[in-house]
This record gives structure tokens, C-alpha cells and sequence, in this order.
């Protein structure tokens, strides 16, 4: 059975995760992609961008997943 850290005993109330962390990730290697002189840098700094903004858009859409861990 999967553990859930939303426990609906606790009264808390379910909302999506705080994104803004992620956001300022972002910024930064977008900002990281366009100032890299080296193309091999660009490269890396954008695939990092992509995996964030992945990472979000994966939280918006199924935000419950955000509450939900492995036990292992």
C-alpha cells in the first residue's frame, strides 16, 4: 500500500505544490542556456532547463502525485 502525505484525519487541506522554487530553477538555467559561450554548454545548461519545465508541467497536471511516495 503506498503512503500518502496528505492524511485527510490531519485536516489539512489538499492544494497543489509550491512551485516557485522550480520557477526560479528554470530562469536560472534558461538564463545559463543563452549567456553559455561553449555550444556543448548550451546544450547541457538546456537539457536541464527541459527537465524542470518537465518537472513542472508534470506537478500542474497531476498534482496528487505530489503527495504520494514510495514506501521503499
Amino acid at each position: 500500500m503506498a503512503l500518502s502525505l496528505y492524511d485527510p484525519r490531519d485536516g489539512a487541506s489538499k492544494t497543489t505544490p509550491d512551485l516557485k522554487a522550480l520557477y526560479l530553477v528554470l530562469f536560472f538555467f534558461v538564463c545559463l542556456a543563452f549567456t553559455s559561450k561553449d555550444g556543448r554548454d548550451r546544450w547541457i545548461y538546456g537539457a536541464f532547463a527541459v527537465a524542470t519545465l518537465a518537472t513542472i508541467i508534470h506537478y500542474r497536471l497531476i498534482p496528487s502525485l505530489y503527495y504520494w511516495h514510495s514506501p521503499f
